[in-house]
């Protein structure tokens, strides 16, 4: 009596893994979707607590955090106030510090030798302007989105690696532009 032996062809393994291709394909998409999602997310209340803190901060002092070089990571003073002296507590009684919550300072934030920076969901260096260029009265706030340039598709601008040392005091119309994450809505000047 013979047996018949059955095997797959040719076409049927090239279906077979041209299938497993377009699931994997698909997976990978939506897992960038997903993480791109959750990023903007935690961007946006990175910058909604910043945003409180910063007007506690004006509600108390009188002004805003003042800066000079435009667009510049916004920072946090000498990070050594945190320390336990008593000079550290004094410097923290005019600081932003005092009105941050410790689990958004953990979070959010890099370091840089005593300097630390508010960072968005990419890891990258939050923007400051104060006073705003759209937000005339108080701050203007942002990230650069995902795809790490300041404004469009169009005319993207890279942040520079060092970018407390940038000295464009030029205010860059193409922020806000695109896919980054501001507190202001980008008219048309």
């Amino acid at each position: 009596m013979k047996t018949e032996q059955h095997s797959f062809t040719m076409i049927e393994l090239l279906t077979v893994v041209a299938i497993i291709a377009v699931l994997a394909g698909i997976a990978v998409g939506v897992t960038n979707l997903v993480l791109n999602k959750s990023a903007e997310a935690k961007t946006e209340a990175t910058i909604k607590a910043l945003e409180i803190a910063l007007n506690m901060y004006k509600d108390k002092f009188g002004h805003y955090l003042a800066v000079s070089i435009i667009p510049k990571a916004l920072t946090i003073e000498d990070s050594s106030i945190l320390d336990d002296t008593a000079e550290a507590k004094d410097k923290f009684k005019v600081s932003l510090w005092q009105f941050l919550d410790q689990k958004l300072i953990n979070s959010a934030t890099i370091a840089n030798g005593s300097t630390r920076y508010f960072k968005d969901g990419w890891d990258r260096p939050l923007l400051y302007r104060s006073p705003g260029h759209y937000n005339k009265t108080t701050f203007d706030l942002g990230s650069v989105g995902p795809d790490g340039k300041i404004g469009d598709g169009g005319t993207p601008i890279s942040i520079p690696a060092d970018i407390t040392s940038s000295i464009n005091t030029d205010y860059n119309a193409n922020f806000g532009k695109g896919d980054d994450i501001v507190n202001f809505i980008h008219n048309a000047d």
